[in-house]
């Protein structure tokens, strides 16, 4: 069985970047949190590219806003590749 989410992730300077695929939902949004609170050291910005995901449920993506403060452990989050309000896709 193949996961239902996986994020790609690199340092890029002071930026860690995550790349995710697949299906964004309360679980597995709960995955990228955990991957934010996982920032190297350095990095003091944390950009969350969704650009990559199949489907994303509403749901999954109120559980990562709510999140990203307390995961963020102070750095600056970006999220990038956020589908319009019409491209939402449900998983």
């Amino acid at each position: 069985m193949s996961p239902r989410l996986w994020v790609r992730a690199r340092v890029a300077g002071a930026r860690y970047l995550l790349r995710l695929h697949g299906v964004l939902d309360g679980s597995t949004a709960c995955q990228v949190l955990d991957a934010v609170a996982a920032a190297p050291g350095p990095a003091r910005e944390v950009v969350v590219d969704l650009g990559g995901l199949a489907a994303a449920e509403p749901f999954g993506l109120e559980v990562l806003v709510r999140g990203l403060p307390a995961s963020a452990r102070g750095r600056t989050v970006r999220i990038h590749g956020a589908p319009a309000r019409g491209e939402l896709r449900a998983g």
